[in-house]
């Protein structure tokens, strides 16, 4: 059994979400997301 297989029975099993699983690139996208609101919420926080 992969590394993969174990985490996917792993996380089933304990009931968690898949979170952990999400590849380097998809935690980049979320965190520019995050910053993006982030910048809308406080306006001029940012600018240079």
């Amino acid at each position: 059994m992969t590394d993969q297989e174990d985490r996917e029975r792993e996380s089933r099993e304990s009931g968690e979400t898949k979170f952990h699983e999400a590849t380097a690139e998809e935690s980049a996208d979320r965190e520019d997301a995050a910053e993006r609101l982030q910048d809308e919420q406080e306006p001029g926080q940012n600018v240079p």
